[in-house]
């Protein structure tokens, strides 16, 4: 593992975790969308802006494919990472009070889960230098 890539993957996922809580917030408080709704909905926007960052700034992007086969690939490879994360995100909602108070906290709590797990499976399996 390179250090100064895992950094950098990293970094991206804390920009993506604060663009991610921001729709959350938006949608849980000021639409009423209740905090299991509006995650679902948070998470589109979130890995589309992290897969163009990661794809941008921490690997190489595979020349010889497409972008959007290759944001398809990314959805698909990261799967066990967004399982990990959402299994998390809803674990510390319902059995913690103050996660249901501060839903940040289970996001938080989700999203380093899930950080390892979609670091691994995107450098081997989608930003795959040829």
């Amino acid at each position: 593992m390179k250090i100064k890539q895992f950094l950098r993957f990293a970094v991206i996922g804390t920009v993506v975790f604060v663009f991610e809580a921001l729709i959350l917030l938006l949608l849980a408080s000021e639409l009423h969308l209740g905090p299991e709704i509006s995650r679902c909905i948070s998470f589109i926007p979130a890995v589309m802006a992290a897969w163009f960052l990661n794809r941008k700034f921490t690997f190489l992007s595979n020349k010889y494919l497409a972008w959007y086969k290759e944001l398809l690939r990314y959805i698909f490879v990261n799967l066990g990472g967004l399982a990990s994360n959402f299994f998390s995100y809803f674990f510390f909602l319902y059995w913690f009070e103050v996660a249901k108070a501060y839903p940040l906290l289970a996001l938080a709590g989700g999203s380093l889960t899930g950080m390892l797990l979609n670091f691994f499976a995107s450098k081997r399996f989608v930003f795959v230098r040829k």
